[in-house]
């Protein structure tokens, strides 16, 4: 079902912070606008998942990027009482948000650069997902990019600031799985299930992997960067599908 439409929401990701549905999310100006027309992010929240409330605006003003209308997709996490609003522009470079006060904000940029600047890898720096492991230390690691025209998506360890990286980029072998960019990692019964536009995913032991292709978990749905979280003890997945397909006045929602 659709939970927000007709108003441009693309690239859901969705956390659960004290108890509350929190989606972070690009915002496509619309139709009869160029493809991925993006002035700002948001995020909304819900306590039922069905009615959403517009907490926050983040503009890229207010960051390191400035005013520009590529503001691509988006990830977060909490850590130590602080949360932290991960956003790309474009196919070039991703940078950080805090928030002291909550994940509705009000978010400022700690670092006035990229986290992960043009060139890091051999990987574009962007569409970032955020993992944090259920390990005794509770890792947090960073994976981005795409896995297409020879290239792979890329992944290393955040520091406990969770604003700088521990340790190099690392490639991810993703195998033969059909993949774009959009990745999102989440965790089952010890496994990693990484999983990409189309519902396409692929399953490894480790985060780094190598992973193993398993095919489309939805054969039915046309998804577009669609992500997984858990509430109240049910898995739900969160995607978006464009709005007036098949008019010629597509956005996504």
């Amino acid at each position: 079902m659709r939970i927000i439409p007709n108003k441009g929401v693309c690239d859901p990701h969705v956390h659960i912070f004290n108890g509350k549905a929190y989606m972070f999310s690009t915002h496509d100006r619309g139709p009869h606008e160029p493809i991925f027309t993006m002035d700002d992010w948001r995020i909304f929240s819900s306590d039922d998942l069905l009615n959403w409330k517009l907490e926050y605006t983040l503009y890229p003003e207010d960051t390191f990027l400035g005013k520009n209308a590529e503001c691509y997709a988006t990830d977060a996490a909490e850590r130590n009482g602080k949360y932290y609003f991960y956003y790309s522009r474009a196919q070039s470079c991703t940078g950080v948000a805090v928030s002291e006060t909550g994940p509705a904000g009000p978010y400022r940029d700690p670092l006035g650069k990229p986290l992960l600047p043009v060139g890091l890898a051999d990987t574009p720096s962007y569409d970032p997902t955020v993992f944090i492991d259920d390990d005794e230390g509770k890792t947090p690691y960073i994976m981005w990019g795409y896995a297409i025209y020879g290239k792979k998506y890329y992944v290393a360890r955040l520091n406990e600031d969770m604003i700088s990286l521990a340790e190099e980029p690392r490639p991810v072998d993703t195998g033969d799985a059909p993949f774009s960019d959009a990745c999102w990692i989440t965790k089952h019964g010890g496994k990693y299930y990484l999983n990409s536009h189309c519902s396409d995913y692929a399953v490894a032991d480790s985060i780094y992997g190598p992973y193993t292709y398993r095919g489309k978990f939805c054969e039915e749905c046309s998804t577009d960067h669609g992500t997984f979280f858990t509430y109240h003890n049910q898995t739900y997945f969160t995607y978006g599908v464009p709005e007036n397909w098949g008019t010629g006045d597509e956005t996504h929602a």
